[in-house]
């Protein structure tokens, strides 16, 4: 079998991480009411039990290591430990209610470092020290050594900043993005890896009801309907999550879309047992579906439940659960794991996982602060909601900020779709929102990962290292995401979208240059693998993780439904056009179909610089007092283009 060393590096990153786990055990043993002088001994306790269990697993080397293997050990111990995790996260989150669930997380957390000790933390270094041979085994021991030190260094500083700083607030959005974007970004990247045997699976089911194969045109359209039918669905379901937002609020929606995907879930995990397409048609429409509801409903409930000093962190927390899906689903996709013939059912079920985890654990938070003040009219529900997300500090300020929303929206019925593209005073926020939603849809992403292979290939790599250079795509775009959460209230929305999209577009330039070059030029092929990886950095911090705040930011509450019904519908049918128009773009035009995207890129940059306001650090009545005054963008371009060409005269008259 072919060996792939590169796999073992996903391990590498969770020793340091997994310590996280000690950060909350002092915590957990005094909510469950034992003794202040017996907490360290029960901690004592805790480490000696990972220290049994690894003298265990060493023990056990002749007998159960080199009899099963060290595979065994690592995707059970890995298994088992995110089984334990997500249980410890419902314990934790429900102790405070239910005070016999201490008990439980206490269990829990030992379970969780007896697992780790028995699994993974004896089977990573013996897999890595026998994956290399002599001469490269330094360099791997250097590479893994850096990994997980990083590991420790970004565990140390962030952990404790998420669990101190406004708790509630990130247990919410850590929820939320579980049940919320993670689940699309997976739909959308995992369709690709089991695609032969989905064709195969279809065709054999064909040969057995009819008696005769698919043609390769019929199948080549059964499998396009299957991938396009998502998009359908996406769709219909932004265009039903209005009213239902409106009538039932964001939690209680997504509930209920928790529901769907649990279904749907069974629904394909199910298929290939019962033998039938119309489950798999069935299912990707219905993805589709609670993918529409997940995306309008976990944007604007992240923002609206933080406060303006981290609403740009919330709603970019939007694109880092999008990233980490599309990554999930890749690493998940792949021959060792699910990405075979019996387990693609199962692939395609996975996401039933995250959203009932979101199922039990979102009924224990508030409503948003926002809807329950100016849809619901309860001031004493919105302070206390505002009191368990962001803490018992003050909040007059933000309470001040929302009634000044509330006295300027009183009058105004909640708008519909129509009625705010027909309404003036809102005119410059949706041309943004179009701007924005056509930035995200064709700045090139797709169009990168796609040629992303291809590139890979013309520059030496050997084919089967190609899927797991593409992981690092993903993940690269994972980290770009995760940094653009620690730098979009420090840089501000404005500049991450027109910076982030100019450096996008001389990417692109750039890439279209080498991609043309490469087959003279033999050394041009890594600079375009390097620009792949500058230009996925670029969108991740830039546009990814921006556009959602910005969109959830100009629009009021009265006005943000349908502001996102309308982008959302913009979304969705950009992402069907474009997947629809993209391979008849790359058949014609080769790597020069990059200078349409790089054109759109700069426009955007343009717009963004010319006419965004900046919203950091703003309330939302602030943001559109801003909007009402200023002029409107024709006279605004109008105005630089002369203030320009009066400043060139003056240059010329001067000579």
């Amino acid at each position: 079998m072919e060996t792939r060393p590169w796999t073992v590096f996903p391990f590498l990153v969770v020793p340091p991480l997994w310590l996280a786990i000690y950060f909350y055990t002092v915590e957990v043993f005094r909510t469950a009411k034992l003794e202040e002088a017996l907490i360290p001994y029960v901690a004592l306790g805790l480490g000696t039990s990972e220290f049994v269990s690894v003298v265990l697993c060493f023990y056990m080397q002749s007998s159960i290591i080199d009899r099963f293997g060290r595979k065994i050990l690592l995707w059970g111990g890995f298994g088992l430990m995110a089984v334990v995790m997500a249980l410890l996260i419902v314990t934790l989150s429900l102790q405070d209610r239910f005070p016999w669930m201490s008990y439980g997380s206490i269990s829990l957390i030992f379970l969780f470092v007896v697992f780790y000790g028995l699994g993974p933390s004896g089977a990573i270094f013996a897999l890595v020290l026998e994956m290399f041979n002599q001469s490269a085994r330094a360099s791997v021991f250097i590479i893994a050594g850096t990994i997980g030190w990083v590991g420790l260094f970004l565990n140390g500083m962030l952990f404790p900043f998420v669990v101190v700083r406004c708790q509630r607030l990130f247990q919410l959005l850590l929820v939320l993005g579980v049940g919320g974007t993670l689940p699309i970004g997976y739909q959308i990247s995992v369709i690709n890896y089991p695609s032969q045997y989905i064709k195969r699976f279809m065709n054999e089911t064909w040969l057995e009801r009819y008696g005769a194969p698919l043609g390769e045109r019929s199948l080549l359209f059964l499998w396009s309907a299957v991938v396009s039918v998502y998009g359908l669905g996406g769709l219909l379901g932004c265009l039903c999550s209005s009213p239902l937002m409106l009538r039932y609020g964001k939690k209680r929606s997504l509930l209920a879309t928790d529901l769907l995907i649990m279904a749907t879930a069974c629904l394909l995990g199910f298929s290939k047992t019962a033998g039938s397409l119309e489950m798999v048609l069935a299912g990707r429409f219905l993805y589709g579906v609670s993918a529409g509801f997940g995306m309008m409903l976990h944007t604007q409930y992240a923002g609206e439940a933080s406060p303006k000093r981290l609403r740009g962190l919330a709603n970019a927390t939007t694109g880092l659960f999008w990233s980490l899906g599309k990554s999930l689903g890749q690493v998940l996709g792949l021959r060792e794991l699910l990405g075979t013939d019996s387990a693609w059912p199962l692939l395609l079920a996975f996401t039933g996982g995250p959203a009932l985890l979101q199922l039990l654990l979102l009924p224990s938070f508030p409503e948003s602060p926002s809807y329950l003040l100016i849809q619901k009219g309860d001031e004493g529900a919105c302070l206390q909601a505002m009191q368990q997300l962001w803490g018992n500090q003050d909040h007059r300020e933000e309470l001040g900020d929302l009634k000044k929303e509330l006295v300027a929206g009183q009058g105004s019925p909640v708008l519909g779709a129509r009625a705010l593209l027909g309404a003036r005073s809102w005119r410059q926020q949706v041309h943004v929102l179009v701007a924005v939603v056509v930035t995200l849809q064709l700045c090139g992403i797709n169009a990168v990962y796609f040629y992303a292979s291809e590139v890979f290939r013309t520059a030496g790599f050997e084919e089967g290292l190609l899927p797991y250079l593409s992981l690092g795509v993903g993940f690269c775009e994972l980290l770009s995401a995760l940094l653009c959460i620690f730098t979009i209230e420090k840089l501000g929305r404005r500049r991450l979208l027109w910076l982030g999209c100019s450096l996008m577009a001389l990417a692109l330039l750039l890439l279209t240059v080498s991609l043309a070059l490469q087959k003279k030029h033999p050394w041009m092929s890594p600079c375009s693998v390097a620009l792949i990886f500058a230009f996925v950095i670029f969108f991740g911090v830039g546009p990814n993780g921006a556009s959602m705040s910005v969109m959830m930011e100009i629009f009021s509450q009265s006005a943000r439904p349908a502001a996102f019904l309308i982008g959302g519908c913009l979304n969705w049918a950009g992402l069907f056009l474009v997947g629809l128009a993209f391979p008849y773009a790359v058949a014609g035009l080769g790597p020069f179909c990059f200078l349409f995207f790089m054109v759109v890129l700069v426009g955007s940059a343009g717009f963004f610089y010319l006419f965004l306001p900046e919203t950091k650090g703003k309330s939302i009545a602030d943001i559109t007092e801003e909007f009402s005054t200023s002029l409107p963008f024709g006279e605004r371009l109008s105005a630089v283009l002369q203030r320009g060409l009066r400043e060139d005269l003056s240059v010329y008259a001067n000579f």
